[in-house]
């Protein structure tokens, strides 16, 4: 139900970078990578489709900087996310000095639903620390909670409504972009699967344990983000790269064998 992202002719962007632009009236992040810099290089190409696969897996969550558009165009690719400009929860900590008990009980409880919905679907992220906690501002959490029952709505539609609504989508994309079905980030989402399927932002894949928002206060704006070292990993398999934050990551991450069990060691 996107349109095309506008920010493919946004000429301000910072390579690499992230920017708050506007798509139908929101301000969301545009995370900016230059083809030229990974398009010869295997390793990078596959983490940035992973990295794009894996934000279409995970979004949406109250407690994810969801994914709201992939695009590319002849130079880039864009990943369009939640806008998080109420800053680091490391900056927050540092900022009061110590959470209340109710308030740190609350924040760590969004925080291991987050982290469960990403295990759920087979995913770790690898490098759970405060600074990739981020927070949205009130003002954002209020258009975030004003997309999401717009997108309920949308969903209640007849999928007869739905699958017209986006054949005819589709069709008018490949007018305007001939490249689109040439992109080399986001071709297509195996995810671990057999049957890869086409790349579908925006809608929830987990069937998992249901979502519980928090009510209120600074739990219900917090957002786990940077998944650029995230992994599939299957029950009972093991991991072996070593990858992470050094104040925070698991021994066994360190000895080259672990699971989705290392994120909950580095959120502790």
């Amino acid at each position: 139900p996107h349109r095309p992202c506008p920010v493919l002719a946004h000429e301000g962007r910072r390579e690499g970078g992230v920017d708050g632009q506007r798509l139908d009236g929101a301000e969301l992040a545009v995370k900016c990578i230059p083809k030229a810099r990974i398009s010869k290089d295997a390793a990078a190409l596959d983490d940035a489709r992973r990295e794009g696969e894996v934000l279409s897996l995970v979004s949406p969550h109250p407690g994810i900087a969801s994914l709201v558009e992939l695009a590319e165009d002849r130079h880039n690719a864009y990943y369009v996310t939640e806008l998080c400009s109420g800053g680091e929860l490391f900056d927050a900590l540092v900022a009061k000095g110590a959470f209340g008990e109710s308030d740190a009980a609350a924040c760590f409880d969004a925080m291991v639903r987050a982290l469960d919905h990403a295990h759920q679907l087979g995913i770790t992220h690898r490098d759970v620390k405060p600074e990739n906690f981020l927070l949205v501002t009130e003002e954002e959490q209020e258009a975030a909670e004003e997309r999401e029952r717009e997108d309920m709505e949308r969903r209640g539609g007849s999928s007869g409504a739905s699958s017209s609504s986006s054949s005819s989508s589709s069709s008018e994309d490949e007018g305007e972009d001939e490249e689109e079905e040439d992109g080399i980030i986001t071709p297509k989402i195996s995810a671990g699967r057999d049957d890869a399927a086409p790349l579908t932002p925006g809608r929830p894949k987990a069937a998992g344990n249901p979502v519980r928002k928090p009510k209120h206060g600074i739990a219900s704006r917090l957002r786990l983000a940077d998944f650029g070292l995230a992994a599939y990993a299957l029950p009972g398999e093991i991991l072996t790269e070593v990858v992470g934050s050094a104040p925070y990551v698991a021994p066994e991450v360190l000895r080259r064998s672990y699971s989705t069990a290392a994120d909950m060691w580095s959120l502790g």
